[in-house]
Parts: structure tokens; C-alpha cells; sequence
């Protein structure tokens, strides 16, 4: 009877071990496919990545009712960000950046708002002051999120791609850089604006 018990106690014991691997396994999974699987530019690394593939061409509009091209901007380099006024990074980083546009006008900065409603991105940017309205900065809005998704493979927000002269992808930032506006993210610009063509 003992030996009985102990081998239905061995049989529970093993069962509960294989679970706990199935459980383990289906975490590692879940989380390699959130970390990664969903960008098809590069292999992220926590927050930042180097990349070099060719920065795919769109055309959008500007807030103020201007078309533009991505390659219209040939030549220069290029700080591509995907926000949201009701994503609360995006909130965050979003004067930075734009201090940072300030402090570099030859690099053009392009904001590409997921937003559905014009009111709410044009009462964002009336907060965000005179930077907002820097002739190197683009305020745009990403109707159904197709130059998001559709051409740069983003899923979260906020996302920023910095775009070299040759207008091949640099590097990709994935949600709110430690900080804008200090030397770290300076020392990128300068070199991304002077890499070799």
C-alpha cells in the first residue's frame, strides 16, 4: 500500500515538473516573440539598434495642409518619429526632440502623429510653442498608421528611426530616449548627419 502511494505520489510529481516546463517554455516563447519577432528591420536590442537598410520613400501631408516626400530630403540627414498625442512617452520626449531640432537645422525632423483627430494633434503642437514651428520640423499625421506599420514595421509607440544622408536607416529608438537633449543623443545626430556616403 505504501509503495502504491509513493508511486501515485512520483506520478503526481512528475506531472506537476512537466507542467511547470510547458509553462516555462510558453513564457520564453511569448516573451522572444514580444522583444522581437514583430520588427523585420534588424534584431532589437533594449531600446536601440543599428540597422542599414534603405529607408523606404513615403508621401504625406503636413499639418499645415503642404505635401511632402521622404525623398525630398536626400541629402540630409533625418530624425523619423511615429507619436501619439494620448501616448504618454510620446508626451514626454516630444519638446525635447524638439530642442534637439533647434540645436541641429541642418538635420530635418519628421513627426508622424497616429492620431485619428486633427483637433487633438493641433491642440498637442499649439502646446509644444515656437519650436513646434522650426523650418526643420515636419508635424504630419499617419492616416491609419500605413507608413507606421505598413512600410517601418513599428508596434509601439513612440518609435524613432534616425535616417543617415543616403537615406539609410541608422538606428531605431523603440519608446522614450533616456534623454533628448543631452550629449549621449547629440553625439548620434552629429555622426548620423556625417556618416560616409
Amino acid at each position: 500500500m505504501l509503495a502504491h502511494h509513493t508511486k501515485a505520489k512520483g506520478r503526481g510529481m512528475t506531472k506537476n515538473l512537466i507542467l511547470l516546463g510547458m509553462l516555462l517554455a510558453s513564457i520564453l516563447a511569448y516573451t522572444w516573440y514580444d522583444n522581437g519577432a514583430h520588427q523585420k528591420i534588424g534584431a532589437e536590442t533594449p531600446r536601440q539598434q543599428t540597422v542599414l537598410q534603405e529607408a523606404r520613400n513615403f508621401s504625406s501631408t503636413t499639418m499645415a495642409g503642404k505635401k511632402f516626400e521622404l525623398s525630398h530630403f536626400k541629402g540630409k540627414a533625418i530624425v523619423l518619429n511615429f507619436w501619439a498625442s494620448w501616448c504618454a512617452p510620446c508626451v514626454i520626449e516630444f519638446p525635447q526632440m524638439l530642442t534637439l531640432a533647434k540645436k541641429n537645422p541642418d538635420t530635418v525632423f519628421i513627426f508622424l502623429s497616429q492620431d485619428d483627430d486633427l483637433t487633438a494633434i493641433n491642440r498637442f503642437i499649439k502646446k509644444q510653442g515656437p519650436n513646434a514651428h522650426l523650418n526643420n520640423v515636419i508635424i504630419g499625421q499617419d492616416k491609419g498608421m500605413k507608413i507606421a506599420q505598413d512600410l517601418y514595421n513599428t508596434y509601439k509607440l513612440p518609435e524613432t528611426f534616425l535616417i543617415d544622408s543616403d537615406h539609410r536607416i541608422a538606428g531605431k529608438i523603440i519608446g522614450n530616449s533616456d534623454d533628448w537633449t543631452g550629449p549621449d543623443m547629440q553625439k548620434r545626430i552629429t555622426d548620423l548627419a556625417l556618416r560616409p556616403r
